[in-house]
């Protein structure tokens, strides 16, 4: 899976479910934390991760849910970087 220009690509399988740690930022956006966040294949997968992780709490969505999440982070941030101008 790779997402790029605000937008998911090759995903596999179809329903993947992500599992993001976002941080919020001082100027109202949000950062995702890459290194604790991961993608499953299935719910099973998900689920025993979850149970066993010792980390941050996290938002899981599937990957369309979670592509218009991130449309909607990556406006914030924009709106946040005309803002400074």
């Amino acid at each position: 899976m790779e997402f790029a220009s605000g937008e998911f690509a090759r995903v596999t399988p179809p329903g993947a479910i992500v599992f993001a740690v976002e941080t919020p930022r001082s100027d109202g956006s949000v950062e995702v934390c890459c290194s604790d966040s991961a993608v499953f294949d299935s719910e099973r997968c998900l689920r025993e991760w979850v149970e066993a992780r010792r980390g941050i709490t996290g938002t899981t969505l599937r990957v369309p849910a979670y592509a218009v999440r991130a449309e909607r982070i990556l406006a914030r941030r924009e709106a946040g970087r005309a803002r400074a101008l």
